[in-house]
């Protein structure tokens, strides 16, 4: 493809909140846990603090407002100035996971794909960001180990988990 064609006036473009990965760097969550154990033997166990490693995602709000989401906002104001008529909207890790990105007819909803911090994925997310480009989407990356550790998803009682 042209890189003119790339982008349009009319151009429908997702920007991905990292929600699962804003959890795991919370309080409380996988980086207070491997701090505060780090010390450990590799024979020692490990039975308190275990709920750190399923923490709870963040509401919208939280999640929309963190300072880890402050690059795509920024860069979406930006594409609005430069492409006025283009159709932008923010998604999240959920969204991703549960197939938000497609019609019924499983074509893309999205021609662009904005990720931010996207270091923890679930293999259901994985596969969906893989079929997006499969079927002529393009996604866009802004930090290097994105996908890079793999995590379970609970959307009952809206936790992530390190996958086992």
């Amino acid at each position: 493809m042209d890189r003119s064609q790339l982008l349009t006036s009319e151009s429908r473009i997702g920007f991905v909140l990292p929600t699962f990965t804003m959890s795991a760097y919370d309080a409380n969550a996988f980086y207070t846990f491997y701090k505060k154990y780090a010390q450990l033997n590799e024979n020692d166990f490990v039975t308190t603090d275990i709920d750190s490693l399923s923490p709870s995602l963040r509401n919208s709000n939280d999640s929309f407002n963190s300072k880890r989401a402050l690059g795509l906002h920024h860069l979406k104001d930006y594409t609005s100035s430069l492409l006025p008529n283009a159709h932008l909207t923010y998604l999240a890790d959920q969204d991703i996971h549960n197939g938000f990105i497609f019609a019924q007819d499983n074509s893309n909803l999205f021609d662009i794909l904005i990720l931010g911090h996207q270091e923890y994925v679930t293999q259901q997310e994985y596969n969906n960001f893989k079929k997006f480009v499969e079927n002529g989407g393009t996604i866009i990356l802004f930090v290097a180990n994105t996908f890079y550790t793999e995590v379970s998803y609970d959307p009952i009682n809206n936790k992530i988990s390190l996958y086992s």
